[in-house]
């Protein structure tokens, strides 16, 4: 399994360059955790696509909308998108 393969979801485990630490919340379209960021050395939040959603493309599309639109903002209030 490459590095920017997901190598599961439970905590311990790591989604590309993102040791996942613990779970924030779920949502209609996934699941939030907070990480930690090898590369950067830093605590980051990761959401992750729900895994029977992966293959709907409408779903994939939308989560994709949110990612661009998040990125977009730029407030000291509101996360940046980083990948």
């Amino acid at each position: 399994m490459s590095d920017e393969q997901t190598e599961g979801n439970e905590l311990g485990n790591r989604v590309g360059k993102y040791e996942l630490r613990g779970e924030i919340g779920q949502g209609r379209m996934g699941t939030v955790y907070v990480a930690y960021d090898r590369t950067l050395d830093r605590e980051v939040a990761v959401k992750i696509l729900a895994p029977h959603l992966v293959c709907e493309t409408p779903f994939v599309e939308s989560f994709r909308q949110q990612l661009q639109s998040a990125a977009r903002l730029d407030h000291p209030n509101i996360v940046t998108v980083h990948d």
